[in-house]
Formats: C-alpha cells, structure tokens, sequence
C-alpha cells in the first residue's frame, strides 16, 4: 500500500506541474516544444525522486 501512495503522490506532483507549465506558458506564449520538454524534465525528476 505504500507505493501505491507513493504513485499517487508522484502522480499529483507531475498533474501540478502540467497545469503550472501551461499556465506560465500560455502567458508566455510559449511554443508547443518549449511545453512538452518542460513536462518531459518534470516527469524525468519526480521519477527519479529529485522533486
């Protein structure tokens, strides 16, 4: 049960920082490819435990 929290955890860190992304982004007016890399490096650290 507890990595189960522990996915659920990672997971509302990762849901977060989308919504925080596209926010700055859409301010921004960001290009798509700035998006998917900020998403893709947030993924990268909340998966390897250094978020």
């Amino acid at each position: 049960m507890g990595e189960q929290k522990l996915d659920e955890r990672k997971l509302n860190i990762i849901k977060v920082g989308v919504i925080k992304t596209e926010k700055e982004n859409i301010v921004k007016s960001g290009s798509t490819n700035d998006i998917v890399e900020s998403i893709r490096k947030l993924i990268e650290r909340v998966v390897d435990g250094k978020c």
